[in-house]
C-alpha cells in the first residue's frame, strides 16, 4: 500500500495576510502620528541646550572678568597734572544693579603674552544683559566703549558686594570687596547666582 506523505502548508493563509496588512497599517498611523511630536521635542531639547550654553558662557564671562580685577586707585577726572582727584582706593564702582572696574586682560602674540588693563561695565537695559569693554583704565568721557549682549529676557539684575557682610553697593571707598555676587532673574531660567573671589593683585 502507498501512503503518501502530506506536504507542509507553503505561504500564508488570505487571512494571515489580512491580519499582518492590519497590523502594518496601524504600525504606520502610531508611527506618522508621534514623528511630527518626536521631531518637534528634539527641536525643543536643541533649542533649551543652546539657551543654557549661553548662559554658562555669560556666567563664566562675569565670573572670569571679576576674578581678573585689578584693585588700584580709581583717579578720575584729572584737575590737572599734578593734582589728580582719587575717586577711591580700588577701582570698583559698585552698585546694586550694575558695576564698573579694571581688569587685566592676556593677549597671546608670536613671542610672548601681553597684558593690558581694560574697563569693563555690566548693566541691564531693555532686558538685556550688557557687558561693555574699552582698551584702557581711565576712559575719557567721548570715548568709544565695546558693547555685547550677554543674555536676554532679564527681568533684574543685582550685585552685592562682601566685605564685613554681603551689602548692595561699596560706600566704603578705601576698602576692596572680597567678592561679588550676581543675581539674576530670568524670565525662562528664574534666578541664577554667581559668586566670584576678588583675587586681582595690586597694580
Amino acid at each position: 500500500m502507498n501512503i503518501r506523505k502530506r506536504q507542509p502548508h507553503a505561504g500564508f493563509t488570505l487571512l494571515e495576510l489580512m491580519i499582518a496588512s492590519a497590523i502594518t497599517t496601524v504600525i504606520g498611523v502610531i508611527a506618522a502620528t508621534m514623528l511630527p511630536n518626536m521631531m518637534g521635542n528634539h527641536a525643543q531639547v536643541l533649542k533649551e541646550e543652546k539657551a543654557l550654553t549661553r548662559i554658562e558662557r555669560a556666567l563664566q564671562i562675569v565670573r572670569s572678568d571679576i576674578e581678573q580685577l585689578v584693585v588700584r586707585p580709581l583717579i578720575f577726572p584729572f584737575e590737572s597734572a599734578e593734582q589728580p582727584i582719587v575717586q577711591s582706593n580700588h577701582n570698583i564702582v559698585g552698585l546694586e544693579t550694575s558695576l564698573e572696574f579694571s581688569f587685566m586682560q592676556s593677549s597671546p602674540t608670536n613671542e610672548k603674552i601681553t597684558q593690558k588693563i581694560h574697563r569693563v561695565r555690566y548693566l541691564l537695559q531693555n532686558q538685556q544683559l550688557i557687558r561693555e569693554t574699552i582698551a584702557t583704565h581711565l576712559p575719557a568721557a567721548n570715548q568709544q566703549w565695546s558693547s555685547a549682549v550677554l543674555l536676554e529676557n532679564v527681568n533684574s539684575i543685582q550685585f552685592h558686594y562682601l566685605l564685613d557682610r554681603w551689602q548692595t553697593d561699596l560706600a566704603d571707598k578705601d576698602k576692596a570687596p572680597k567678592a561679588i555676587r550676581i543675581t539674576i532673574d530670568s524670565s525662562h531660567w528664574g534666578n541664577l547666582q554667581v559668586i566670584a573671589n576678588i583675587t586681582g593683585a595690586s597694580a
